[in-house]
């Protein structure tokens, strides 16, 4: 299905309704404010050994930091293994402009 929304729409409307969810991309605002956010938003929704792509994770030089390019998204790998500690396993390919795969390896009590 196509949702034309904000991802902090869909988040807040839409994916409640999903259930958990096995793998999820994210690619919109490369800001990394936002990018975070559509992180914290779907990891607690994540399925145990559920996976979260992030793209423009590793740009190839600082004239790929800007905001129509990769911005400064490739901060959010070390904000989610500081936030996140030993919930999530990540690896970020370093070929431009950058995949990170992060692995919820945290089920919640009520799947428990």
């Amino acid at each position: 299905h196509y949702h034309r929304m904000s991802t902090n729409d869909f988040c807040a409307t839409i994916l409640p309704t999903l259930g958990p969810v096995d793998m999820a991309f994210i690619d919109a605002d490369h800001y990394h404010v936002q990018v975070m956010k559509d992180f914290d938003n779907l990891i607690s929704c994540m399925s145990p050994n559920g996976i979260i792509f992030l793209h423009d994770t590793y740009p190839e030089g600082e004239k790929w930091t800007t905001p129509v390019n990769c911005h400064d998204s490739y901060k959010v790998p070390n904000l989610i293994k500081a936030k996140y500690g030993d919930r999530v396993e990540l690896i970020t390919l370093p070929i431009p402009p950058g995949l990170t795969m992060v692995r919820n390896i945290f089920t919640p009590e009520f799947m428990r």
